[in-house]
């Protein structure tokens, strides 16, 4: 029986120190990920935009090499290794991270001695190494410059405009709006804001200019919010970074039109909220911040927010992408599914009238656009209208 016990205690101490090793090797990780320094002093600095797909994309240079990346508050800096050279970067660690769809990522950690955004200088930041990156509509993007670089200077947003003013100093900015507090991780620097979705305490979602849509909620805070009409549809395309372009297709996803949301002294306009998978992460993204000017700064640990535009949701009854050479459905309102037989995986073929090969993968195609599909069940040959299912 002792021998029993000393084996099963054996176990035990050797599960705690390999645990505890985990936990330490993934602290001190994060912690690299706190260096780096912006080494141009007293300046302000005003750099266009471009919209990728509901994305923002700057251009920056790395060690003497030009690309585009995505101005991305609510993830850390990120390289894509099929993009990118990063054979002269010195490894550092190796990180655990989690995309916006909860799915765990293990990535490499370097250090890029210099990093320059309109000749605005940082040294010595840390990014992580992704292996491989296909998304749909990326041509030229090598990166994400994220909340790690970010939080070392002052931005102002301008969606309208489509640019971006900062500066190491906040005083050299125009700052308007209502002022909402940010609470920063101490590890990562992941700035988050308090979102009001009841009447009860609020809860934090990650400010993420990098997120393309609205509000992505969670199962336990999906549930918490109140809203005016909820719309349930069939698929969903896999999300986040460990989504690259597999052909992967949610069972389902619940979106919500709620009108009761409040970010700090600001009452939201009528937001479509999705929720994807019970580990999705909050975010609260750029369909509902390009209806405002956007100041941002780390040192301050705040953001201020002044409208410039009335928010108009949009929830279509399909939606689509292009997966390698073709183009699928990749989720479909579920009444709409039983109506036509059409469901996630189902090929387009034509969009009105013009074949898909002479189609530009980056286009947002309005509402009324016909697309003409072909059904994998009865191989049948479908016309299905884009309809905003908030004007029905």
């Amino acid at each position: 029986m002792k021998k029993i016990i000393l084996i099963i205690a054996s176990f035990l101490i050797i599960g705690t120190l390999a645990f505890g090793g985990y936990i330490y090797y993934q602290i001190n990780s994060m912690n690299k990920m706190a260096r780096g320094a912006l080494i141009t002093k007293d300046f302000i600095k005003e750099i266009p935009f471009k919209r990728n797909d509901g994305h923002i994309v700057i251009e920056a240079t790395i060690n003497g090499q030009k690309g585009l990346f995505y101005f991305d508050s609510g993830a850390g800096n990120i390289l894509f290794k099929n993009r990118i050279k990063t054979d002269s970067f010195d490894k550092i660690g190796n990180l655990s991270s989690t995309d916006a769809s909860g799915k765990k990522m293990e990535m490499d950690l370097v250090t890029i001695p210099s990093l320059k955004i309109a000749n605005a200088e940082f040294q010595d930041l840390s990014f992580r190494l992704i292996d491989e990156f296909d998304f749909q509509c990326t041509d030229g993007i090598v990166g994400i410059i994220g909340y790690s670089a970010l939080r070392h200077a002052n931005w102002q947003v301008d969606y309208e405009n489509q640019t971006i003013t900062f500066s190491d100093k906040l005083d050299k900015l125009d700052v308007k709006g209502d002022k909402v507090a940010l609470k920063i991780n101490k590890f990562t620097f992941e700035p988050q804001v308090a979102l009001h979705v009841n009447d009860t305490t609020p809860i934090y979602f990650t400010f993420d200019t990098g997120n393309a849509g609205g509000i992505l909620a969670d199962k336990e805070t999906f549930e918490q919010i109140k809203f005016q009409n909820k719309f349930l549809f069939s698929g969903g395309k896999a999300t986040g970074l460990s989504g690259k372009n597999k052909k992967e297709f949610r069972d389902s996803t619940v979106y919500k039109l709620s009108d009761q949301l409040k970010l700090g002294t600001i009452k939201l306009d009528p937001t479509i909220i999705d929720y994807e998978t019970p580990k999705a992460l909050n975010l609260l993204g750029n369909k509902v911040l390009e209806n405002y000017l956007v100041t941002i700064s780390w040192s301050e640990n705040a953001v201020w927010l002044k409208k410039i535009k009335t928010l108009k949701p949009s929830l279509f009854n399909f939606q689509y992408h292009k997966m390698g050479d073709k183009w699928l459905i990749t989720a479909i309102e579920k009444n709409l599914r039983s109506r036509f037989n059409v469901q996630p995986g189902d090929e387009i073929f034509e969009i009105n009238g013009v074949t898909v090969n002479k189609q530009n993968s980056c286009t947002t195609f309005p509402e009324n656009t016909i697309f003409t599909i072909q059904t994998q069940s009865k191989k049948d040959i479908v016309n299905l209208k884009l309809v905003n299912l908030i004007n029905k």
